[in-house]
């Protein structure tokens, strides 16, 4: 295990520890939408809202964002997109921060990976989208997809670069068993793991309706129950049990997002950690607690003057929301759960 790695886990324990004690809010994860641009249209995307424009920090600007969360106390860096791959500095960025001994991730497409592999020098971890088999994933995000991520996964393999499967699912995925179950297998010859959310399971109303995401609860349940099972039997389901058994349990409608005055009393779930150890910085100058909030306007910080402890500051006074039904592992493990934190321990010592 690297130093860095070791170092990293030692402050965030601390200082998620000193949350659970204290309610002390710091930025230990931050996702950076690095840019808005994309080169697919993937029919769940929160950009099918149309609010989204075509948006991107300079270089200067990202380095001194990332400057300021750093004393703010963030250790993990998660580039988003739109397409990261589309910044021409890309590699840059990510010198950056593993240079201030920040563990980075990126999470892309993946159509560009196979021939820009290079980029990713010292990068942590690739989170790859795939959603399924070839016929699914083509279906979903065009022809000749699944062929050009599998081939990006193929090419950080070689090169021994960690990746992980990101599958967001709609129903053509979902309720298509055989393609999950070929996900899992195609993780499994890579020796690696996929994580799964149902698109509909976020909270956010512009996504209810979205492709065909209009899973029904009973649908929904039953997808996790699937993917319970599976992971009992040793399928390489990275979702761990503690954040399926919340979104098994969720007690409201799924695309609600859970306040005090509408959760049920005596409803045992980990808090959410998000906007108090975990915040989403979009590619145009505003901080939200999470994607799931996205174009809510009564979770938006606008960043003033490029000050970002400020806006830190502010969201802390928006976040109201307790939970939503998503599956979430930043929240199961930022809550110090046992299953959760052994589970981290072991990805890190893998890849040390």
């Amino acid at each position: 295990m690297k130093k860095e790695h070791i170092v990293n886990a030692i402050f965030i324990f601390l200082h998620a520890l000193s949350y659970k004690i204290t309610k002390r809010r710091v930025p230990l994860m931050v996702s950076l939408g690095v840019t808005d641009r994309c080169n697919l249209n993937c029919p769940f995307c929160y950009a099918k809202d149309k609010k989204i424009g075509r948006n991107e920090y300079t270089t200067d600007q990202l380095l001194d964002y990332i400057d300021q969360f750093i004393k703010l106390g963030t250790r993990i860096f998660l580039l988003q997109g739109g397409e990261p791959f589309l910044r021409d500095d890309l590699k840059d960025i990510i010198s950056y921060i593993k240079s201030r001994g920040r563990y980075c991730r990126i999470s892309t497409n993946g159509m560009f990976a196979a021939n820009k592999i290079d980029s990713l020098t010292g990068v942590d971890q690739i989170s790859f989208s795939l959603d399924g088999n070839e016929e699914v994933v083509d279906m979903i995000r065009g022809k000749g997809v699944y062929k050009m991520v599998v081939a990006g996964m193929e090419e950080a393999y070689a090169r021994k670069i960690p990746f992980e499967i990101h599958a967001s699912l709609i129903r053509e995925s979902a309720l298509n068993r055989s393609s999950v179950l070929h996900l899992l297998k195609l993780a499994r010859s890579f020796k690696t793991y996929v994580s799964f959310c149902v698109t509909c399971v976020t909270g956010a109303e512009h996504t209810k309706a979205v492709g065909s995401g209009d899973l029904t609860s009973v649908e929904i349940k039953e997808f996790y129950e699937f993917l319970r099972e599976l992971k009992k039997k040793g399928y390489p389901v990275s979702n761990t049990y503690n954040s399926l058994k919340k979104t098994l349990n969720w007690p409201i409608e799924y695309s609600q997002i859970g306040f005090p005055h509408n959760m049920p009393h005596g409803f045992k779930f980990a808090g959410c950690r998000h906007g108090r150890l975990i915040c989403w910085l979009d590619a145009n100058n505003i901080l939200w607690p999470c994607p799931i909030t996205f174009y809510r306007s009564e979770f938006a910080v606008p960043v003033q003057n490029s000050n970002i402890k400020e806006a830190w500051n502010k969201l802390g006074e928006k976040v109201r929301c307790v939970a939503c039904g998503g599956s979430d592992e930043s929240t199961t493990f930022f809550a110090l759960g046992f299953e959760d934190l052994a589970r981290a321990f072991l990805k890190i010592a893998r890849k040390g």
